[in-house]
């Protein structure tokens, strides 16, 4: 039954957001088992980005009554965040990987070679982590979400990384990474992205602007 599906991939986000060491424990065994033929013309081992369509958003979630309460989680919040890191860099190389490819297979491979990971060499904060380009020669700013499981997983985006894609939206582009440790592909979403995401506001920043005595 749906319901009982949805709560089961519920439960399995939640375990492997909560323990990042299933996530390291997926990651080598699939690197163990991984086939060597993803692409007829690539080199043995070579793994490359596959593009999908965006996805269906999502039904409602059926609340179920009487559901009990779920106990308190003690994440290694270290761990999370290495592992985050390590998935985040992994899906933008594949990315790097993908926008090169696609550029010299199109006529394009001194675009190609200008193609630059930013987020690496400049640093954070930019808005985005790709720098690419059209094979007219325009720059396409590319924000890249990466994660080990599946197309809907929902993903963090910051208030300066909307205020970028509201921006550039002539030239920004978000690509969806997802099922980074097997079998990665991507989905993009192009343009001004707030007009196509369902956000909630998760945290604020805080300060004193007035006595509570």
């Amino acid at each position: 039954m749906s319901n009982y599906q949805d709560a089961l991939a519920d439960e399995i986000q939640r375990q492997l957001e909560a323990d990042p060491k299933l996530l390291l424990m997926l990651r080598d065994g699939i690197e163990k088992d991984r086939p060597h033929d993803q692409e007829d013309d690539a080199a043995p081992g070579t793994v490359r980005l596959r593009r999908t369509p965006v996805p269906a958003p999502p039904a409602p979630a059926a609340s179920s009554p009487g559901t009990r309460s779920r106990a308190g989680r003690h994440p290694d919040y270290g761990l999370l965040h290495e592992e985050n890191t390590r998935r985040g860099r992994r899906g933008e190389e594949l990315v790097i990987g993908y926008e090169r490819d696609w550029l010299t297979r199109n006529g394009g491979p001194d675009l190609a070679g200008a193609v630059r990971w930013t987020s690496r060499d400049d640093g954070d904060g930019l808005g985005y982590d790709v720098l690419s380009f059209t094979l007219d020669g325009r720059e396409r700013y590319i924000e890249v979400k990466a994660t080990a499981l599946g197309e809907g997983t929902p993903f963090y985006i910051t208030s300066a990384e909307l205020d970028f894609a509201r921006r550039h939206a002539d030239s920004y582009a978000l690509y969806r990474v997802y099922d980074v440790l097997g079998e990665p592909r991507f989905y993009m979403l192009e343009g001004d992205i707030s007009e196509t995401l369902d956000l909630a506001a998760l945290t604020y920043s805080a300060r004193i602007t007035a006595s509570s005595g």
